[in-house]
């Protein structure tokens, strides 16, 4: 296991995600190879400081400042998520209320999704040239979200051509056979919704409710979406992804951010300290990691070419974070 903690680098506050690229090479079969490893620091609120790391897992070296040193300025303010898509990569900034992309080998910004309506976005899904956005939207007086939507964008201008209403506390999407599915969660629990959309006719065509704290969806290898419950259960959807009809009790609760790896399902469980896998053939859970001590459990990330794993702690959401590399 290699840990490391760049107390000595200018880590601006906590790194919200991890993204691992990979390449193929032709040697007699098809091989994926990881290329880079980045680190996405959320940055302060209303600091206007989120930027972009680049780890090279080879000689375990960290640049904390890739982005800005590549681009002269910090991407924004609250980097809430980002996504790669035709090589590039969406940075979702909820504290700016901008898409930012930018070139994913040269660091370099490409382009900037500005617009009325977006107001605190989350969360980016894309297929083709169009991008699905989740908006939180308006507070109230009393800071309960009350229009929540997701914005249709056209990737090619950068204009939103459509807006489709949906309930309050959109969070995740994700699009599956020409459906895209958006988790709500608010964090009392009274909203624990996953929403279906018709992309065609981009009309709700679902909304059902899951396990407190629905998160992170994906797709196993065989084509059966998945949703992540913070709570600790993990609810496996119908073909026509209008229910869910298998709940994985996981024992404890969870970091909302899962990933795949060899048709198995990676989690980090709060309660244990631990990385565990769910077996999708088997249906079996099994411990990977043990006496994992992170501060705010904030990221989890499995290479796609070896199976290598990568953890975020946020610390304590003001000074540096720090991410843990395990073999």
């Amino acid at each position: 296991m290699m840990k490391f903690n760049f107390l000595n680098k200018p880590i601006y506050a906590i790194l919200a995600l991890v993204l691992l690229f990979s390449s193929c090479e032709d040697d007699g079969e098809v091989s994926r190879v990881t290329t880079k490893v980045l680190v996405f620091h959320e940055g302060g609120f209303s600091k206007n400081n989120a930027t972009i790391g680049n780890y090279d897992q080879i000689n375990q070296e960290y640049e904390a400042l890739s982005y800005k040193n590549a681009n002269g300025t910090f991407i924004g303010d609250v980097q809430q998520s980002a996504i790669k898509n035709e090589g590039k990569i969406f940075s979702v900034l909820n504290g700016s209320n901008l898409v930012k992309a930018f070139d994913a080998e040269t660091m370099l910004e490409t382009e900037v999704i500005s617009n009325i309506n977006i107001d605190k976005p989350r969360y980016m899904a894309i297929a083709g040239n169009t991008a699905f956005l989740s908006n939180w939207g308006p507070y109230d007086e009393n800071y309960n979200l009350t229009d929540s939507n997701i914005l249709e964008i056209d990737l090619q201008n950068g204009e939103v051509t459509n807006i489709i209403e949906t309930g309050e506390y959109v969070e995740n999407v994700f699009i599956q056979n020409d459906k895209l599915l958006v988790s709500r969660a608010k964090w009392d629990g009274s909203i624990k919704n996953l929403t279906v959309i018709n992309i065609s006719s981009k009309e709700v065509i679902a909304d059902f409710e899951l396990d407190e704290g629905p998160a992170e969806i994906l797709a196993d290898d065989d084509g059966k979406v998945w949703v992540v419950c913070n709570s600790g259960k993990l609810m496996g959807l119908n073909a026509g992804l209008t229910a869910s009809n298998i709940t994985v009790d996981l024992e404890g609760a969870v970091l909302g951010d899962i990933d795949l790896y060899q048709n198995e399902i990676y989690f980090y469980q709060k309660s244990t300290n631990s990385v565990k896998k769910y077996n999708i053939n088997n249906s079996v859970i099994e411990n990977v990691i043990s006496d994992v001590t992170l501060e705010i459990p904030y990221a989890l990330g499995v290479d796609p070419s070896s199976g290598e794993i990568y953890l975020a702690d946020g610390v304590d959401y003001a000074g540096e974070g720090r991410f843990i590399h395990y073999s």
